[in-house]
């Protein structure tokens, strides 16, 4: 999921935005497709010095064991059917370019505790017998960890 959305009180500024800004990760992945419309739009609704922002989850982490089998099943089995313009998302929209001055971001993560039951969904049978060795005690519960991409800009 993306957004472009406003962070004023991390900056301790006032609302930098005219109106609120929220876009869909499918709304950035079009614009892609015409990025000059995407940032005619941004900048009409961004104040001088706002601030947008566009961020992603990415593919969760919980250890390294549990990390392999569960790569196996996002690269190697469900891999093939990812939207191309998925690889945006990988690479936390590094490839994204706008014309505003980029700030350094800190780095988050969305994160919670899981057990095993919570985690496993249908999908999952594909790889459960890896997955359950993996875990260990399938009733303890790990912390699940999604990395927060996101990069942000100042419009001048």
């Amino acid at each position: 999921m993306a957004l472009v959305s406003l962070a004023a009180s991390s900056f301790g500024a006032d609302a930098l935005f005219a109106t609120p800004l929220c876009v869909s990760e499918k709304m950035v992945q079009h614009a892609s497709n015409n990025i000059e419309l995407f940032i005619k739009e941004v900048s009409r609704v961004l104040k001088k010095e706002g601030v947008p922002a566009i961020w992603t989850y990415n593919l969760l982490k919980i250890n390294h064991e549990i990390d392999k089998v569960i790569n196996k099943l996002y690269f190697s089995i469900f891999g093939e059917f990812w939207d191309f313009k998925r690889e945006m998302v990988e690479n936390g929209y590094k490839d994204v370019k706008l014309p505003f001055s980029e700030i350094d971001s800190p780095i988050y993560q969305i994160a919670t505790k899981w057990n095993m039951k919570q985690l496993f969904i249908n999908p999952l049978n594909l790889i459960s017998e890896q997955l359950l060795n993996a875990w260990g005690d399938s009733d303890k519960p790990l912390v699940v960890k999604w990395p927060l991409n996101v990069r942000i800009w100042r419009y001048v």
